[in-house]
């Protein structure tokens, strides 16, 4: 969360963005996520704290991110799912 304005500078730094499903039901977190350049999306369920139909979110419902961001990019969802994987093997390889 946080300005639109912050997402320029935190890219040029080198950052990566997570994105979970909280984040695609408000307007706010829709308006930062279309702000996000796609290669630094990072997807996660930031379980225990959020709920999903009365129940802590668990990984299996990460689909419903994935489902999203492929709408917003105009990509099949199997797409949107290997730019997130080669997202963070690119962040992992960062750090070795």
């Amino acid at each position: 969360s946080g300005p639109l304005g912050l997402i320029a500078d935190i890219v040029a730094n080198g950052y990566y963005f997570s994105v979970n499903s909280a984040m695609i039901k408000s307007q706010a977190g829709q308006k930062i996520i279309a702000a996000i350049p796609r290669e630094r999306v990072l997807t996660e369920t930031d379980g225990p704290f959020i709920q999903h139909n009365d129940r802590p979110i668990e990984p299996k419902d990460i689909g419903q991110v994935l489902q999203y961001l492929s709408t917003i990019w105009n990509i099949d969802v199997t797409e949107a799912e290997k730019l997130v994987d080669s997202n963070f093997s690119k962040l992992i390889e960062r750090i070795r």
